[in-house]
Parts: structure tokens; C-alpha cells; sequence
């Protein structure tokens, strides 16, 4: 039990993630299942131009893309699900309007795309990223 509260006190980066595992839990009294951490590709993680590019838009404070309200939150724009995120397509959406139940590309991808096509969502992601590279200038 020491162990997995020394674990739990431990940040893990992204490639930490990658290789560590959970403790066997049988020893705990928990079952007899050994968990694993889902790997992730190393491609899948954001490169240093990208987390810039991430922390250029977080700094803009850009208003939610739906609602106007304040963006909290970056959406990866991806045309199905299995794609790997590019994280130069993003918009801003905040908590409500990225993860909620009623409307959101995650809570209801169907309607979500019915009201704002794959296409203006690239458009949007577009202009920012050009607002972006014009800013290093």
C-alpha cells in the first residue's frame, strides 16, 4: 500500500506515462488483474512548435466558438474519431460546449457536426493559426 500512495504523490510526464505500470492490485486484495496505463503513440504527443502554438492561443483568452462565452478548453478538430489530433486544427469552446451533454462535439458529435460542418471548424482553426505564424514575425 506505501507504494501505490508514493506513486499516486509522483507527476508523471507524458513518456513516464508511456512506460510505467500500475502495481499489480492481487497483492492489495483488489483481484487478480494486472493494470496497465493505455499507451499512447509517441507521435500523438505535442511537439515543442505545438505546445508553443497551444500556449500562444491559451495567452489570447479567445472567446468560445459557439457561444462567445470564455474558452476554457481547446478542441481538436478531427474529421472521425480515429484520426490522430493535430494540434495546429483547434478551436476554442468552453467546458459546456467541449464536453456537455446537450451540444458538444464530444456529447453529441451528430448534431454538432449538423450545425457546424468540419469545414468552418477547419476555416476558424485556420485564421488562428495564421494569426499565430504572424505573430512570430
Amino acid at each position: 500500500m506505501q507504494l501505490w500512495k508514493e506513486c499516486n504523490k509522483l507527476m508523471l510526464t507524458k513518456k513516464e506515462q508511456l512506460t510505467w505500470n500500475k502495481p499489480n492490485k492481487s497483492k492489495y486484495g483488489f483481484g487478480t488483474k494486472k493494470y496497465h496505463l493505455k499507451k499512447k503513440s509517441e507521435k500523438n504527443l505535442a511537439s515543442d512548435e505545438d505546445k508553443e502554438y497551444l500556449n500562444f492561443l491559451k495567452s489570447l483568452k479567445l472567446p468560445c466558438f459557439v457561444c462567445g462565452g470564455y474558452a476554457d478548453n481547446l478542441h481538436h478538430v478531427k474529421l472521425k474519431s480515429t484520426d490522430k489530433k493535430n494540434h495546429k486544427i483547434v478551436i476554442p469552446l468552453c467546458s459546456n460546449h467541449h464536453t456537455g451533454f446537450e451540444f458538444s462535439p464530444h456529447g453529441t458529435p451528430v448534431s454538432w457536426r449538423k450545425s457546424y460542418p468540419i469545414e468552418m471548424q477547419n476555416l476558424y482553426a485556420d485564421r488562428l493559426y495564421k494569426k499565430y505564424l504572424e505573430s512570430k514575425k
